[in-house]
């Protein structure tokens, strides 16, 4: 059985668009509006205007809640790392489970079979990373909720560090500042 690769993009450099393209990288699969209110990213087929579902990633908590085709879904971590989220999925009849790795997060299906794979590009500006179905000829309705949840995840974390980048950046700013303003106090005093 070969799989299938789905590739994610965003498509400005603010990332309030993104794009998920076939094995082909050609055909889009997908559209995406991401906003940091709810919901923070709502998906579209290529070909449609309404929406095919939503996900809310809470940027700083353990849960994501999405809906598809109108219907809920809630992915929850199951310990304290944030390391595997669960969910009790409707096409995949049972609990599924996401494990976050550090290069690859790994869909796997209540028997422990991998059912899906997604890589982050970390280097890249553009994308997001990549999809990698194992069964390339999985029904239309799974490769939605792979791909609404991959992708998801895959933006909680590259935005999870930018919030934390930015973090960081704002605090040495604020560190070299106060150390400025005390060398300047110490000469002038």
């Amino acid at each position: 059985m070969s799989s299938r690769t789905l590739h994610v993009y965003h498509d400005d450099w603010k990332h309030s668009h993104a794009h998920i393209l076939d094995s082909d990288k050609n055909t889009t699969l997908y559209t995406m509006d991401i906003q940091t209110r709810k919901p923070n990213i709502t998906f579209f087929r290529s070909a449609s205007t309404s929406a095919l579902g939503t996900a809310d990633i809470g940027y700083m908590g353990n849960e994501l809640d999405f809906t598809l085709n109108s219907q809920p879904l809630h992915l929850e971590a199951k310990d304290w790392r944030k390391a595997k989220f669960l969910y009790s999925s409707s096409f995949f009849r049972g609990t599924a489970s996401w494990n976050i790795g550090t290069k690859s997060t790994t869909l796997l299906s209540e028997a422990q079979l991998p059912l899906a794979k997604c890589s982050l590009s970390t280097m890249a500006m553009k994308k997001v990373g990549t999809i990698e179905i194992m069964d390339e000829l999985m029904p239309q309705e799974g490769i939605d909720e792979i791909a609404i949840m991959g992708t998801a995840l895959m933006m909680k974390y590259v935005n999870g560090h930018i919030i934390t980048a930015a973090k960081t950046a704002a605090a040495s700013s604020a560190g070299a500042a106060a150390a400025a303003a005390s060398v300047t106090a110490a000469i002038s005093g």
